[in-house]
């Protein structure tokens, strides 16, 4: 029986304790994503050029024009072998071949052809990757955007096998060795980004592009379906390779320019936290929570955006009038420090896409000293995300 009260005793205390419910809703926001670093400071002439250059098809020409060289080569010598034997007698040629000295020259066979680097359309790739959002390509642009592309460069190709073991028709394991080839390539290209007002922002080789690029071939049973498959597809594979390491360099260069100097319309997903209680009055959580959510739905397109800023800063004054009451000691305040850890992570957000970022750093700092286990990792990465978002309106505004 004891027990029994005891059970009744601790549940009502725990009702007691947890007299509110903190809960998460993920929200997505939509704000001006500005640049990491701004080009212009005249934003009536936010205008580029790009150009995409191939400096490798002389190179390119020039294998082409040895290759040309060494068959025409070889077939003139075989052609005058094959006259000089035509000279000789029947008898001499006979001798010759029983005695093992001389062999009927065979018809000429040409080396393979190696695989040459490809030639692009450079105004298409021009226009397909090299772009900075919010910004307008035209001619004489204040803003010049280079791309020297170097050539696909074959490094190695590699005969491998692969071990593994799997079971066969009849339940036993057996040991398999797959044969495959393996080509090591890379495609450099080097990059030049001008500004007016900054210089030369970006002057070398694009680092993603001299790195390795590893392509397989399918896996055969024997060397020789390898080989057999290599001869007649190699070109073919390799040109397939080509093109996929040459448009995911450009990629990589695309996403760099729209993510250092790219001005545009970005969403993310941030978080609101609720407060709820049936035994405590959470109204002014509620109205700040239904002001949270619509002003983020009017802050998410431009031309509400005034209006979602102004039922934000009313969300505001609830959640900083709220925090007059926070009691980090006991439990059982209606502020308790779960209720202000939440509190202050909302302020903590919506001060970010207010860019007031002073404030919102205020309310992280807080949280992290409060040592709430649910909003410990939330609030670092959050303090990643304000760090992000801070240095890229300050490139704009001249913020230090």
């Amino acid at each position: 029986m004891k027990n029994f009260f005891l059970i009744i005793y601790l549940f009502i205390s725990l009702q007691v304790i947890k007299s509110q419910d903190v809960d998460r809703e993920d929200v997505k926001i939509s704000y001006t994503r500005y640049p990491m670093v701004l080009l212009v400071s005249d934003t009536s002439n936010m205008y580029y050029n790009g150009q995409v250059k191939e400096n490798y098809i002389s190179r390119v020409e020039s294998e082409k024009a040895d290759y040309d060289k060494t068959v025409l080569d070889e077939k003139s010598a075989q052609t005058e072998k094959q006259k000089e034997y035509d000279k000789k007698k029947t008898g001499e040629k006979l001798l010759g071949s029983v005695l093992g000295i001389e062999q009927r020259p065979q018809g000429y066979v040409a080396p393979k052809v190696p695989y040459f680097s490809k030639s692009y359309d450079c105004n298409l790739l021009t226009t397909s990757y090299l772009k900075i959002p919010g910004y307008r390509s035209g001619d004489n642009a204040p803003i010049t955007i280079d791309v020297l592309i170097e050539g696909f460069s074959i490094l190695a190709i590699k005969d491998e096998t692969i071990k593994s073991s799997a079971k066969n028709s009849a339940g036993i394991v057996e040991d398999r060795i797959a044969y495959v080839k393996t080509a090591e390539c890379k495609h450099q290209m080097y990059l030049k980004v001008s500004s007016p007002t900054k210089g030369l922002v970006f002057d070398g080789y694009f680092e993603p592009s001299t790195k390795i690029s590893v392509n397989k071939t399918e896996e055969f049973g024997s060397q020789n379906e390898l080989e057999k498959y290599w001869n007649k597809n190699q070109n073919a594979f390799l040109s397939s390779f080509d093109e996929r390491v040459t448009r995911a360099n450009l990629t990589a260069i695309t996403n760099y320019l729209d993510n250092n100097f790219g001005i545009k319309e970005a969403k993310i997903t941030m978080e609101i936290y609720t407060v709820k209680s049936k035994k405590v009055d959470y109204t002014d959580y509620a109205n700040a929570y239904s002001l949270v959510l619509d002003g983020y739905s009017a802050y998410n397109l431009k031309s509400t955006r005034p209006k979602g800023i102004e039922l934000l800063k009313k969300a505001i004054e609830i959640y900083e009038k709220a925090l007059a009451e926070s009691n980090l000691t006991d439990k059982k305040a209606r502020i308790n420090a779960e209720v202000t850890g939440a509190t202050r992570m909302n302020l903590a957000i919506i001060y970010t896409f207010l860019f007031d970022f002073e404030k919102a750093d205020s309310h992280l700092n807080r949280v992290k000293i409060l040592d709430i286990g649910k909003f410990n990792r939330r609030s670092e990465a959050l303090k990643k995300t304000l760090a992000e978002i801070r240095q890229r309106y300050n490139s704009c505004f001249g913020v230090e």
